[in-house]
């Protein structure tokens, strides 16, 4: 399933080393990992530290809160790792229910390793003797779930090692490798054509390069709208199921450029006005339509959605400084 938008959820007893697996999955795929005790209700981790099992009902709301979790990452069009016992069918077809491809990663092992394990953990609120509960709990994968299990008795490399390759996933470092010639080649295209087409407008066509000198600014602000409208067309079913996520992208990417800006500030000093907001803005704003480019075929929705707001803030120190450019003139 390499290039579709999938989630593996690491699932076992507690004990089994779920977390510690899980983040070492989720580093080996680049992936966000989540840990789903983080999501239990207090009343929840108050009955687990008494030592009572919880019941069918005291875990329907943590599960429908790392389905509704899953989603969250699925509308981002964001692979993810999570950590959940996971312990019955039913609670698995609720997180199935977050997304269209949640897998199952089952760290399994016998219970005098898991009995150890508990015994030499600390920190945590799940006391050893529940094991015996969550064991009578467990139902182990059926044939016709999507999943697949690994022995908790290896080492989390070798673990990791085996869940990669009966997933059937690349690891981030394998892929990256394989696409660092087709990212490199989309750079250089991205970066050298318009940059020898500039040069030969200059050498072969000199009227026209002085056109689009006079003309410069319209055309700057109407290519990086037309990018902004690329990039928000392109998510824009995304961007209706999470319009949070523009405004989110909006104030980080304002924040961003007020800082890199402020930045530059004591390097312009001793320049004039305009050189000096030239400068500014060019310290301040990165090469955003180079971004948006490679983030759209290399990267997530996030990032390239992060890259299309940058750009507004852009507009604004645009328009300054082209009125700033004339009251000079």
């Amino acid at each position: 399933m390499i290039g579709v938008v999938q989630h593996i959820v690491v699932m076992g007893v507690s004990g089994a080393g779920k977390s510690t697996t899980g983040e070492a999955l989720a580093r080996r795929l680049g992936w966000p990992y989540t840990e789903g005790d983080a999501f239990h209700p207090p009343a929840n981790v108050e009955k687990m530290h008494a030592g009572i099992p919880l019941t069918d009902a005291d875990r329907a709301p943590w599960l429908r809160a790392l389905a509704a979790e899953l989603a969250r990452h699925q509308a981002l069009g964001q692979s993810s790792v999570l950590g959940c016992s996971s312990l019955k069918r039913s609670y698995r077809d609720i997180l199935r229910s977050g997304a269209p491809h949640v897998r199952f990663l089952h760290v399994h092992g016998t219970r005098a390793i898991l009995a150890d394990r508990l015994g030499h953990r600390e920190g945590h609120f799940f006391p050893a003797k529940l094991l015996d509960s969550q064991l009578a709990t467990l139902e182990m994968l059926a044939p016709d779930e999507d999943g697949v299990v690994v022995d908790m008795a290896l080492s989390v490399e070798d673990q990791v090692d085996a869940a990669l390759r009966l997933l059937g996933l690349e690891p981030l470092n394998m892929p990256a490798h394989l696409e660092l010639g087709h990212m490199s080649v989309s750079l250089c295209v991205t970066i050298l054509v318009p940059f020898a087409a500039a040069h030969l407008t200059r050498i072969h066509l000199d009227s026209l390069r002085n056109a689009l000198l006079r003309w410069q600014f319209p055309l700057v602000t109407v290519s990086i709208v037309v990018s902004n409208i690329a990039i928000f067309s392109h998510y824009g079913d995304l961007l209706r199921q999470s319009p949070e996520l523009l405004l989110k992208s909006l104030a980080a990417a304002s924040l961003l450029c007020l800082i890199m800006t402020l930045a530059a500030m004591p390097l312009a000093r001793r320049m004039s006005r305009q050189v000096g907001m030239a400068y500014r803005i060019s310290f301040g704003v990165i090469n955003n339509v180079l971004i948006m480019i490679v983030c759209m075929e290399f990267f997530s929705a996030t990032e390239a959605i992060m890259a299309a707001a940058y750009l507004a803030p852009l507009y604004v120190l645009l328009f300054y400084y082209r009125l700033c450019s004339r009251k000079k003139a």
